[in-house]
């Protein structure tokens, strides 16, 4: 990284530090108009204040680039998954969707989607998002583990247990897959299947 650019996201730093999100945002806007090249490294400063839980700073950060960087698949889903975390499940859908126009076949995004809309309890719409990520990537434990609990609060007792043996025929020592999946076979009465799950 140029020295130049480094002082500038200091300067964006301090400003976050300050909690000055106006004077951040004008940065970081002047900056990437002068030089879209520069996105890449706003994108790890955005990176870096998620990984340190800073979710306000990192989503200014990933809001400001997206009117740089439109179609950088990166960009809403980061915010998705910041939004996820925060409780905000509603926002964390919308930037997901996003997501998903700029990349629709991307498994990630389609997880994560499934994941949200378990939390809010939509598990028809998290059944059909799941469906067409273990479609897309069929080697993916958490995308299985997720259609599990979909499925699992459909009813679909059966189909649930199929979907938690795929994540743990991908990796035997998810814990989590093999916990939920006694949800199910204790729904079933297999109770001795349920304990040793």
């Amino acid at each position: 990284m140029n020295p130049q650019l480094q002082a500038v996201l200091k300067q964006a730093i301090q400003a976050f530090q300050g909690e000055n999100f106006a004077g951040a945002d004008l940065i970081l806007k002047e900056v990437l108009q002068n030089d879209i090249n520069t996105a890449e490294a706003v994108f790890e400063l955005g990176i870096a204040y998620a990984k340190a839980n800073r979710f306000m700073e990192a989503s200014a950060v990933f809001c400001c680039l997206q009117l740089y960087k439109n179609n950088d698949v990166r960009i809403p889903y980061n915010l998705g998954l910041i939004h996820s975390l925060q409780g905000r499940h509603q926002l964390a859908l919308a930037a997901y969707d996003l997501a998903l126009k700029i990349q629709p076949d991307d498994a990630e995004v389609l997880i994560n989607k499934g994941s949200t809309c378990n939390d809010i309890k939509n598990y028809g719409l998290a059944l059909e998002v799941l469906e067409k990520a273990t479609q897309i990537r069929p080697d993916i434990p958490e995308a299985w583990s997720n259609k599990g609990i979909a499925l699992n609060n459909l009813n679909l007792y059966q189909e649930s247990i199929n979907a938690y043996n795929e994540a743990i025929k991908l990796t035997p020592s998810y814990h989590e897959a093999w916990s939920n999946k006694s949800v199910p076979l204790n729904k079933l009465k297999r109770f001795l299947e349920a304990f040793e799950a």
